[in-house]
């Protein structure tokens, strides 16, 4: 017994933490594959280098670089939207959950569906939106 765990208790926690760790990595891909394949981002995102995007799957670092992002997409799809009158459907609060979900998610694992859920979420706002874009022009 360690510290009044057992090896058995420890050895769960740590697939937890390893499964959690993993899902949020490959949510992180997902993501950045997604920035990539939206039609309106792929405009927006002249001035995001995809390089700096990458950068979000390096652990610890990704709680830097995942906010900073979201903060050039909000900006550069307002001025998008404004550049071209458009209407503002896009709404940022979605990616700004998914990122605190996943933070959450970290050393509490169950909100790792959450995290999951907010995700899918956010995902289908992006895609919303472009197709609203779409039916615009």
């Amino acid at each position: 017994m360690m510290g009044g765990m057992s090896v058995a208790a420890a050895e769960s926690l740590f697939e937890l933490l390893l499964l959690t760790f993993v899902v949020l990595v490959l949510t992180i891909c997902i993501f950045i594959l997604i920035l990539k394949q939206l039609g309106f981002i792929k405009k927006i995102n002249k001035k995001i280098n995809f390089l700096w995007i990458w950068t979000q799957i390096i652990p610890i670092w990704s709680f830097v670089a995942i906010p900073i992002t979201l903060i050039k997409i909000n900006k550069q799809v307002k001025a998008y939207l404004k550049e071209n009158n458009l209407e503002n459907t896009y709404k940022p609060s979605y990616g700004w959950i998914w990122f605190l979900t996943s933070i959450i998610s970290l050393p509490f694992s169950p909100f790792l569906i959450i995290s999951l859920i907010s995700f899918i979420l956010f995902y289908k706002h992006l895609e919303k939106v472009e197709n609203s874009l779409l039916t615009l022009r």
